[in-house]
């Protein structure tokens, strides 16, 4: 389990850009290409897929070609796998000429919109996550500890002396008790906390095998219900932008939500959307 929790990369496709690189620059020493899984072995795999599903799978790859190989689906599509903290470097620090996700990300587009992420330019996805980055650094989250320990002792203060839980479940209520008081801001904590936890799963619902590779079709339940989720959070979290944006001075939270808010991008100095 440690192994697939540091899995950095599910699935990463080796751009041209860095064998046209190798071949040109003599001097430039390529590794030997990773292990190519087959058709042939996948199909042995499938038994291990519906019993204990991918994490499994990849695991047993990882235990025996290590932390890179290849799959190659009937020579139709070939996904390099980085598995593991010892390659996560070159997957977060790779040039885009050398290490690329292609349009292997595409399933999340419908998750989180067509404004963000993998759905903007590489440019553009770089300047959002460095909004994200300042909006999380130390000496930003660290006004928020207090709130963040208050969230705990009340929380646990329900408990009993004794009994049984589901430990998981409660801790996953935990965090998103301490994520929504630190951000996504009073608006959320204060009438809407329950239907948006609600909704946030909803959207995670959505990433299933099925939704990897369909990830538009509306014939898909889950991918219905990640739509659905998605334009209602948008409304809610458009709303409480108008909200704030109209505020000024002392009345602007301090929360993760309004970093964002007031995030400007580098190149032209445009504010960001509330999409």
């Amino acid at each position: 389990m440690a192994i697939i929790l540091a899995i950095t990369a599910a699935v990463t496709k080796i751009a041209r850009g860095g064998r046209r690189r190798s071949a040109t620059d003599p001097t430039c020493k390529m590794p030997p290409p990773p292990p190519v899984v087959n058709s042939i072995a996948l199909l042995r795999l499938l038994p291990t897929l519906f019993r204990s599903g991918l994490p499994a799978i990849l695991h047993e790859l990882y235990t025996k070609f290590g932390s890179v190989f290849t799959i190659n689906l009937a020579g139709l599509l070939k996904m390099t796998f980085l598995v593991g903290p010892e390659v996560s470097a070159h997957f977060f620090q790779g040039l885009e000429s050398e290490i690329s996700h292609g349009n292997l990300l595409e399933f999340t587009v419908p998750m989180f919109g067509k404004e963000i992420a993998h759905g903007v330019d590489s440019a553009t996805r770089n300047e959002q996550a460095r909004f994200f980055v300042d909006a999380l650094k130390p000496a930003r989250l660290r006004i928020h500890v207090d709130p963040m320990v208050q969230e705990v002792e009340d929380y646990f203060a329900k408990w009993g002396q004794h009994g049984t839980v589901d430990l998981r479940r409660e801790l996953e209520q935990l965090l998103l008790l301490i994520s929504g008081r630190c951000l996504l801001g009073k608006e959320v904590m204060g009438t809407m906390f329950d239907e948006v936890c609600n909704l946030f799963r909803d959207i995670e619902g959505g990433v299933n095998l099925m939704s990897v590779f369909f990830p538009y079709t509306p014939l898909i339940p889950s991918n219905r219900r990640r739509d659905m989720a998605r334009k209602r959070l948008h409304a809610i979290f458009s709303d409480i932008v108008r909200s704030r944006k109209q505020r000024e001075g002392d009345n602007v939270d301090k929360d993760v939500l309004q970093s964002l808010i007031d995030s400007r991008y580098k190149a032209d100095g445009r504010a960001t959307t509330e999409a």
